[in-house]
């Protein structure tokens, strides 16, 4: 099942991942990406 989602809570949970220093931006124009961090904190969550 699925449900869409408003854009004002994906972007402050993107926000707040930002802020947490597991996400960056990659540019001003470009997407984000996962910071090493990021990789670590998923990596321990996964095991």
């Amino acid at each position: 099942h699925h449900q869409k989602a408003g854009g004002g809570v994906i972007r402050r949970v993107v926000q707040q991942l930002e802020q947490s220093g597991l996400v960056a931006r990659k540019s001003k124009t470009s997407g984000r990406v996962i910071t090493a961090r990021g990789k670590k904190f998923v990596a321990e969550a996964l095991k």
